[in-house]
């Protein structure tokens, strides 16, 4: 059997990670719904802007995550102990990083209620984010072959342009000219 030791600062460090874990999501969710708007727009001087913003708030998230990630494997590590071996958990480095072990972790919260529908939020808010990054992605995807597609159409006018002939065939210039038949 598994008990934790809480403290109240504790519980109260870990709501402010997971807290700041949601709002870097919930500001990378917004920059998301920026890109759509300026990739269906063809804003391309916002789009510019936009992955800037991009890539500050992803790395703002990913430091969120990674200092919540940190603070509860510390504290599982710390404050987990085997009952029966008196013992540290061999295997709590791989539990606390997941839904399961955060939802450990916070069993004996006096705020456990508010803990779990945060970190549900942010199950549910990096659900959205990676869906309209997804949505963005084939957007993005879809313009480029547009655009290749439209080149190559430019391309092949320069290289060989086409005329029609008098019975309306197209003809290439560098085929020559049917003077006639025989």
């Amino acid at each position: 059997m598994r008990y934790l030791t809480l403290t109240t600062s504790e519980e109260q460090q870990l709501t402010i990670l997971l807290n700041s874990e949601l709002t870097c999501l919930q500001n990378l969710l917004n920059t998301l719904n920026q890109e759509f708007e300026a990739l269906t727009s063809s804003d391309i001087e916002a789009l510019e802007q936009i992955t800037l913003q991009k890539n500050t708030a992803l790395a703002q998230q990913a430091e969120a995550t990674i200092s919540r990630q940190n603070f509860a494997a510390t504290l599982m590590s710390t404050n987990v102990t085997d009952v029966s071996e008196n013992t540290a958990s061999k295997n709590t480095a791989s539990r606390e990083n997941t839904e399961q072990g955060l939802q450990q972790l916070i069993a004996n919260y006096e705020n456990q209620a508010d803990l779990s529908k945060t970190i549900t939020e942010l199950q549910l808010l990096a659900e959205q984010c990676q869906t309209t990054n997804r949505s963005n992605g084939r957007l993005i995807l879809q313009k480029q072959k547009h655009t290749r597609n439209a080149l190559d159409i430019l391309r092949q006018a320069d290289s060989n342009p086409s005329t029609y002939s008098g019975q309306g065939d197209t003809v290439t210039r560098g085929e020559g000219r049917i003077l006639g038949k025989a």
